[in-house]
């Protein structure tokens, strides 16, 4: 049962490059159940989002029986089965200070991994940053099927604020060399964010920056009424509309009327499948057959470039209602962890619990205008492995509380 997490993690990895390899690694992650089961006597410790996604797990039938297209549907079902599989496992094995320790560093590593392959991995588009050579956008592809700009940056931009987060809260603890790797590392990383040329990330990133220094510093709060008062300065002298163009035109889509009527179908399909959805993975087929666009043209748009949306054409309201619930226990999980870290003078979990608290933050703002963390991209399982860590840091925290309190019990 130890060996749990690098077992299903490969065949995880494995998914990510195939999505045949998905059901194997799903079967293996149910197989450790019942091997918990017979091991520790419990199927899984219990963790803060068990009864979130109880309502979930209980639609993914109803997707599979309602959907017209179950090819479509069926990888991202077991997608979405083994990021919550990978949730569990990490919740299982990260039990002690050493192995959470582990996580975190491994969540870094995962960051950087996409930093570093991400120039041969990634179909970049024309580029538009005149302070960027445009010869490095002419790296050769080693992937037959490349990745998209905004679904590498809406995966870095998840781990990005909980490497700032640690480096900020631990630069006091750690070496000089083990800095300035860091250093290297945060800003190689954030430089491919920079690179993708998706607004919206950036947006997000600045944000959760900026949450990241108001949970450090306390002078950080100017910097945050400085940075409201500059973007009322940039709507007023520019326009709510051209804003919201400047953050949203890409290489297929226009501005924002555009993404209205995009968001206008997936609203439609709601109204009309409240409580099944559509089946995961049919927008386009939906909006093509059903919910034709008047601007856009039939086989551009796959997804509703929302994630909120998204969840819920897929999964129908309850699903949405499920996954937001979980959404808002990882931000209280996360706050949690937080503050037992300022408490006890714990730089890494107090870094961890407000690296996580932003990266929720960028997961919000990324969210509202994109859904690139969600059923088919390939990197979807990584929300849940994110997840996973307030969750297991909460889990282990409580259990030395109570194991002190049984001590202190005792010695009375």
């Amino acid at each position: 049962a130890d060996h749990e997490i690098w077992l299903v993690g490969l065949l995880a990895a494995a998914g990510v490059l195939s999505s045949r390899m998905l059901i194997f690694a799903v079967g293996l992650g149910g197989c450790y159940w019942i091997i918990r089961k017979v091991a520790r006597g419990y199927f899984t410790v219990r963790s803060p989002l068990d009864l979130a996604l109880i309502p979930m797990l209980s639609m993914l039938p109803l997707t599979i029986m309602v959907t017209a297209l179950p090819d479509q549907t069926m990888p991202q079902v077991f997608r979405l089965l083994l990021g919550i599989a990978l949730y569990y496992a990490l919740v299982n094995w990260a039990n002690s200070p050493r192995r959470l320790n582990w996580y975190a560093n491994g969540m870094v590593c995962i960051g950087i991994t996409l930093a570093l392959v991400s120039p041969i991995s990634v179909k970049w588009f024309t580029n538009k940053l005149p302070f960027i050579p445009s010869s490095l956008y002419k790296v050769p592809l080693l992937l037959s099927d490349p990745i998209h700009p905004n679904v590498m940056a809406g995966s870095l931009v998840l781990i990005l604020p909980l490497m700032l987060a640690i480096l900020v809260y631990r630069w006091g603890s750690i070496r000089l060399v083990y800095r300035v790797a860091y250093l290297i590392a945060f800003g190689w990383t954030a430089f491919i964010l920079i690179m993708t040329q998706s607004r919206a990330a950036w947006l997000a990133f600045a944000m959760a920056g900026l949450l990241v220094a108001i949970l450090r510093w306390r002078w950080a709060w100017v910097a945050a009424v400085f940075a409201v008062v500059l973007a009322l300065v940039f709507v007023v002298s520019l326009g709510t509309e051209r804003i919201l163009d400047l953050l949203i035109a890409s290489e297929a889509l226009g501005g924002i009327k555009d993404r209205m009527e995009i968001w206008s179908r997936a609203l439609y399909m709601i109204q009309d499948f409240p409580l099944t959805g559509v089946g995961m993975g049919s927008f386009m087929k939906a909006t093509d057959a059903v919910y034709l666009f008047f601007y856009i043209g039939p086989q551009k748009v796959d997804h509703a470039h929302n994630l909120f949306l998204q969840i819920a054409v897929d999964l129908g309201i309850p699903g949405l209602i499920s996954w937001i619930s979980a959404f808002l226990l990882v931000i209280l999980s996360s706050w949690r962890v937080f503050r037992r870290g300022i408490e006890a003078q714990d730089g890494l979990m107090a870094g961890v619990g407000a690296g996580l608290l932003a990266s929720q933050l960028a997961l919000l703002m990324q969210g509202m205008l994109d859904a690139v963390v969600w059923g088919m991209v390939r990197s979807a399982p990584l929300v849940w492995v994110l997840w996973g860590l307030p969750s297991a840091s909460l889990i282990f925290l409580e259990r030395s509380s109570l194991a002190i309190e049984s001590i202190c019990n005792k010695s009375s």
